[in-house]
């Protein structure tokens, strides 16, 4: 995986308890570093799918390499949600 240069950590805040959430996001992350094509792997709820989709396309890598050149990289990320 492309290492992670910038992370945004999505304001998830559900009313009627804390939970922890494991979501895998897949994504592919381009020649500069930027997150394309994010989606969410699990069945979750819409707002938490929308606001993990929101936050990770925030998100910078440095770009993989190849040959010394950038290049695209397909990235499943895991990610461990704490609810508040």
């Amino acid at each position: 995986m492309p290492p992670v240069a910038r992370v945004v950590v999505p304001p998830v805040r559900l009313p009627w308890r804390e939970e922890r959430v494991a979501v895998t996001v897949r994504l592919v992350v381009d020649e500069q570093g930027m997150p394309q094509q994010v989606e969410v792997a699990e069945l979750v709820s819409t707002e938490l799918q929308e606001l993990v989709t929101a936050a990770v396309k925030q998100w910078r890598f440095s770009p993989a390499t190849r040959h010394g050149a950038p290049v695209n990289a397909h990235v499943v990320l895991p990610l461990n949600i704490v609810t508040r």
